[in-house]
């Protein structure tokens, strides 16, 4: 016998999930929830742990036995479901592997969608069959590759060898940062490899061999805002993780990528009315910063008026002649 009635939930006999709970945990189940946060949504219905007649093996075994609902018809469901889809909305693709061939698909299907229009600009990270691709597809749009992830591979490549090299990572980041022309960066560059002695360090060979894919100077001309990488596409893998959950079905996939899509459409629509309802001082008078305010959004406006900002807090003097 069970002394204590909280207890009780573990015998077999009294296990099981109510109907009304099992399908308000589907719908938490949907939400990508993990085992312990729904079960601390339950704690707030029952005022205690304790109170919750069943334990998170129950939902768990729940969760498998959703999972397993699908499983046969997903492909199936899932196809029909895009079917439904693809009239309203084109713009989403997905490849089964990352091949030339692949890629190539997917950007001529992209281009049906924009009625043949190409992207101005785009970036990616380092890969060839999709940088073989662009440059077959989007023969127009300028490809960069993410700077990001260029300086990731060289840092775990330099690390200890900068380590041992001081002064050597500030003349490098110098080199990439500061240059502002094509010839600047070849002169400053060719400076360190010889101040440093790095003419047959393979690491060096291959920054440099690809330099026009990533160093900014190569890119002064066009339209990348605040931009040398792909973190707005890491950034929305993080997001990713957080609505999807690897094990459910394909179509659940789809169904919550939607929801992501829904929460930006939100986001858009609220800097859409803080850009075009709401009036804004603007710091100055120039010209300059009045057609920032119409042509940027206003977050990308905000930024913009702190980087012109600072240009004004410059104090020039004369140190000779022509030398300030």
């Amino acid at each position: 016998m069970v002394v204590k009635p909280s207890l009780s939930k573990y015998l077999r006999s009294q296990k099981g999930i109510p109907r009304d709970e099992r399908e308000f945990l589907r719908c938490l189940h949907d939400c990508n929830l993990e085992i312990g946060h729904m079960m601390t949504v339950m704690f707030s219905f029952y005022d205690a742990e304790a109170f919750v007649p069943y334990d998170p093996k129950a939902i768990t075994n729940l969760r498998t036995s959703l999972r397993k609902e699908n499983k046969e018809w997903d492909i199936a469901e899932t196809v029909a479901y895009f079917e439904e889809l693809k009239d309203k909305d084109p713009g989403c693709g997905f490849l089964r592997d990352e091949k030339e061939e692949s890629f190539t698909w997917l950007f001529n299907m992209f281009l049906d969608a924009m009625h043949g229009l190409q992207p101005t600009n785009i970036i990616t990270d380092q890969d060839q069959a999709m940088r073989n691709a662009i440059k077959e597809v989007f023969f127009n749009t300028v490809h960069r590759n993410c700077r990001w992830h260029v300086m990731k591979k060289a840092n775990e490549k330099l690390g200890p060898f900068l380590g041992r090299h001081p002064g050597l990572a500030e003349d490098f980041n110098e080199c990439i940062n500061e240059s502002m022309s094509e010839d600047e960066f070849e002169a400053r560059w060719a400076e360190m490899i010889l101040k440093w002695e790095l003419s047959e360090h393979e690491t060096f060979l291959w920054l440099k061999k690809y330099a026009k894919y990533w160093v900014p100077c190569y890119y002064i001309h066009c339209f990348f805002p605040f931009l040398q990488s792909t973190q707005r596409s890491e950034g929305f893998n993080a997001v990713l993780k957080r609505y999807i959950n690897p094990h459910n079905s394909i179509k659940h996939f789809v169904k919550q990528y939607e929801k992501i899509q829904q929460r930006i459409l939100g986001k858009e629509g609220h800097n859409d009315f803080r850009t075009d309802e709401l009036v804004v001082k603007t710091w100055s008078p120039f010209p300059i910063e009045k057609h920032a305010l119409d042509v940027y959004t206003r977050p990308i406006y905000n930024r913009f008026k702190l980087e012109f900002e600072l240009i004004g807090r410059y104090n020039v003097q004369p140190h000779g002649n022509n030398f300030y």
